[in-house]
């Protein structure tokens, strides 16, 4: 579910509690939503339906000395012959081939498609040339950037979990998402609060996760986590809602390393 999903599944939600309690202080005061946003909501509901709880995309605006497309053409052109040349470069040479355009306007280019950093010409220019050269550099860069893998060996055996900031909805404030996934058999579950504490991160097990487990008769082995502050404590020999919780499971709790995606073993 995409968040501009979720946040229409959100105001839709509010509507019908309103609807089914038939008191619409109630519902505000429970969903911490102003009247004047419900009775926005309602207005949109009743004239467009479920679409018009979606957030409105916001046009983009267009820009009066954007490139013209043949220009453009050229550019992207001239990039996979000389990847490593950057916009000066590229517009002194274009210049000298009669070809008027300003340095910003060829940055302006590569910033639009994503192709102002080095490296994503190298990797365009590998992607559209006909006879691409593997480089030891572009080898390394793919290296960087191949997905870290998890290794598990059957289910139960690690599920990671972690939080995830949505995003902010009028009336409501910060929304975010506990979420977590059997490594083995990449099942999921999730779930939204108005926070990020201990109390969600253990919600989200005691509610969603750990039932499904002992449904059917899975031992839930151990846990893999970031080091946030809603899954461990960071002072020496301090204990922690969430740990103990784990504890009292029987679940072990890997930490990882920040920026590093990956268990130990």
């Amino acid at each position: 579910m995409t968040k501009e999903e979720l946040i229409a599944s959100f105001k839709y939600s509010v509507l019908q509690h309103a609807r089914k309690n038939k008191n619409i202080t109630y519902t505000c005061r429970t969903f911490n939503v102003s009247r004047t946003i419900y009775y926005k909501w309602l207005k949109r509901f009743i004239k467009l339906g479920y679409l018009g709880l979606q957030d409105k995309e916001k046009a983009k605006p267009q820009m009066p000395n954007q490139i013209k497309p043949d220009k453009e053409k050229i550019i992207l052109g001239y990039i996979i012959e000389y990847p490593t040349h950057g916009p000066r470069r590229i517009a002194n040479e274009l210049n000298q081939q009669d070809i008027t355009i300003s340095e910003a306007g060829v940055y302006n280019v590569l910033r639009r498609r994503k192709l102002n950093h080095r490296v994503d010409r190298l990797f365009y220019a590998q992607d559209k040339s006909d006879n691409p050269v593997v480089t030891e550099r572009y080898l390394r860069e793919v290296a960087k950037r191949r997905p870290a893998r998890i290794c598990s060996y059957y289910p139960g055996y690690l599920f990671c979990q972690d939080t995830f900031y949505i995003g902010t909805i009028k009336g409501l404030g910060r929304i975010y998402q506990q979420a977590g996934i059997d490594a083995y058999a990449s099942f999921g579950f999730a779930k939204v609060y108005s926070d990020k504490t201990a109390v969600r991160a253990i919600d989200l097990l005691k509610t969603k996760v750990l039932p499904i487990y002992r449904q059917f008769n899975i031992p839930l082995d151990r846990i893999l986590t970031d080091n946030g502050k809603e899954y461990t404590t960071h002072w020496p020999n301090g204990k922690h809602g969430y740990e103990r919780f784990l504890k009292e499971n029987r679940i072990r709790h890997t930490k990882i390393k920040p920026g590093t995606p990956q268990s130990k073993w």
